[in-house]
Parts: structure tokens; C-alpha cells; sequence
């Protein structure tokens, strides 16, 4: 988990960085953007999709496996997983 309670840290190039590197064949890796209101993530690997966490959570008394697969984006490049965080700022603060 990569974590700054100040904006422009890095944060996001560390963790995406770092999921990318660890990404391979036999490893499936997750990102989960977590920032809410300001996730840039699927941004910060041009991707873009039409789900986001948001999407799990009216669901989330009967969450499994492949519920959560739906909503993620897949990185075509490196094969990574990505759970986005909401594309507009005021979807995230409830």
C-alpha cells in the first residue's frame, strides 16, 4: 500500500510501478485505486472504463469473485488489473 496524506508525492507512479513490475504470467496483480475523488490510476495507464468501485458497492452484501471481475479494467499493455476509482470528482464523496 503506497499512502501520502499530501497530494503530489508520487504515490500513484510508485504503486503503478510497482503493480506493473510485479504483473507476469504466473502472477495476476490488482491495483485498487482508493482515492476516491481524485484517483488517477486507469488515467495514469490511458485506460478507461466504464465501471468503477462505485459499482461494488450497492453490491457489496454479495460480493465474490466474479462480481469484482466485471467491474475491473484490464491494462492491455503489461495484462494488470484495475479496480478505477470514480471518473468525476463529486461521484466519491459520499
Amino acid at each position: 500500500m503506497f499512502y501520502s496524506p499530501k497530494g503530489g508525492t508520487g504515490c500513484t507512479t510508485l504503486a503503478v510501478n510497482t503493480a506493473v513490475a510485479l504483473c507476469n504470467e504466473e502472477t495476476r496483480v490488482v491495483i485498487v485505486d482508493a482515492s476516491l475523488q481524485f484517483g488517477d490510476v486507469a488515467l495514469f495507464l490511458n485506460e478507461q472504463g466504464k465501471n468503477t468501485i462505485l459499482d461494488l458497492a450497492p453490491r457489496a452484501d454479495e460480493l465474490d469473485p466474479s462480481i469484482v471481475e466485471e467491474v475491473m479494467i484490464q491494462h492491455a499493455v503489461s495484462g494488470l488489473h484495475i479496480l478505477a476509482s470514480p471518473s468525476r470528482p463529486e461521484h466519491g464523496e459520499n
